[in-house]
């Protein structure tokens, strides 16, 4: 089975690949080889799997949750270090996991590609990966203020790139089941259920960053949509 998977910035967001860049950005984000700017498949899954993790322990929603603690074992595997009485803090050591997710790309690059490829080609001195890398992504600087003298301090300013708002990411959820799979239904409504949960993506979050809308679609259904208007009967 294949669910569709969008993510739309709606603010500035700071999804950090871990590296730098030279000696002018100390956080940088993932690029293609085109400059277009992508959110790694394991970056989403680990933010399913925590949000699907806070869901399981809310009481507020345990009569419309369709999914426990072993279907979230099943769907995203179990760590190799798993413990019943403990929580590993690693996504790395999964086994097992009948789901996967693509990265997610810009919307319609499979169509952008050929342009940027004809661009590159014809005015290689007007266009290259870092003009493209310009038109979708800022960089912001930030400085820590010391406290009592109110200045900033000392070797704090920070430079970090950031998707630009109003960018629409897309990419694939394998889930490898069978149709007739007793628990299709309780993986669906744990996605589902995350995409509700995930408003804020990346670093930077709580100074105003990230903030996302997830939809989760299954051809042309929104599973999202339609758990909203689920919820919506349930209050009624």
């Amino acid at each position: 089975m294949e669910l569709i998977l969008k993510i739309t910035t709606l603010s500035d967001t700071q999804i950090g690949s871990g590296r730098s860049f030279g000696a002018t950005i100390d956080s940088d984000i993932e690029f293609d080889q085109y400059g277009l700017p992508y959110i790694p498949a394991k970056r989403i899954k680990g933010l399913f799997r925590n949000a699907v993790e806070d869901l399981s322990e809310l009481d507020t929603i345990k009569d419309l949750r369709k999914f426990d603690g072993n279907h979230i074992k099943k769907l995203f595997g179990k760590r190799v270090d798993d413990k019943d009485t403990e929580t590993p803090t690693s996504f790395d050591n999964l086994t097992g996991a009948p789901i996967s997710f693509d990265n997610l790309m810009i919307e319609e690059h499979e169509n952008i590609h050929p342009w940027l490829n004809y661009l590159f080609d014809s005015f290689g001195n007007a266009f290259n990966p870092h003009i493209i890398q310009e038109h979708f992504t800022t960089l912001r600087s930030q400085t820590a203020i010391d406290k009592e003298t109110k200045t900033a301090q000392d070797h704090s300013l920070r430079t970090i790139r950031v998707l630009n708002k109003k960018l629409t990411f897309c990419g694939k959820i394998h889930l490898r089941i069978d149709k007739e799979d007793k628990d299709k239904d309780a993986f669906l409504n744990a996605l589902s259920m995350a995409t509700l949960l995930l408003r804020r993506i990346g670093s930077q979050r709580n100074r105003g960053f990230g903030k996302v809308k997830v939809e989760l679609f299954k051809g042309d259904e929104s599973l999202t949509d339609k758990l909203k208007e689920e919820l919506k009967e349930a209050k009624k």
